[in-house]
């Protein structure tokens, strides 16, 4: 039993070294543990702080537009359009003038209210647009199957976003893509 517990500590002292949750001797860590086991074995610490960037202090808005260069219509249930189909679709952001690629959205989109009227139906969707070296902008909402402008909420962010919230507002989407208002305050 002893040698049962002592192998299982070695080899959880080995994966914690392997892994980064236990510092070498020879490593100079400044960090402190966070959390050991009842055996006194560290099991966890703080990384390396990640390097302070600097929130946005003011208002701004961004106006791009969020090229579609890949889509992928998953046709789930009932044949046809039906509540939980889903749409995956990703692209390029490019510039207001849509001459430079500034960086690049992610999105997924589940349809969570069908009518009789088609214009009348709705979806969830969440995009996640990077950009170019200044962070990500997660945003969420519903938005009309048609393509119609529409309003959603900025969840917050990354790096220089990771401070922000506010509105997108959509603009006509085509198969090309959509203009897209970002309003963003700290």
């Amino acid at each position: 039993m002893i040698r049962k517990l002592s192998t299982s500590l070695a080899a959880l002292a080995v994966l914690g070294l392997i892994t980064g949750s236990i510092p070498a001797a020879s490593a100079k860590s400044t960090s402190k543990p966070t959390l050991k086991s009842p055996f006194g074995v560290l099991i966890a610490h703080p990384g390396p702080a990640l390097p302070q960037v600097s929130d946005i202090t003011t208002g701004e808005t961004l106006t791009v537009f969020e090229k579609i260069n890949q889509s992928e219509f998953l046709d789930l249930g009932k044949k046809g359009l039906s509540l939980g189909d889903q749409l995956i679709a990703s692209g390029p952001i490019m510039n207001q003038s849509r001459t430079k690629q500034i960086g690049h959205w992610n999105s997924t989109a589940q349809l969570t209210h069908l009518t009789g009227n088609y214009a009348a139906s709705y979806a969830m969707e969440r995009v996640s647009a990077s950009f170019d070296g200044r962070g990500e902008i997660l945003t969420d909402g519903f938005f009309p199957i048609t393509g119609a402008p529409d309003i959603d909420a900025i969840l917050g962010g990354t790096k220089q976003f990771q401070n922000v919230r506010g509105e997108v507002h959509w603009g006509q989407s085509t198969n090309a893509g959509a203009f897209k208002t970002y309003h963003l305050t700290p």
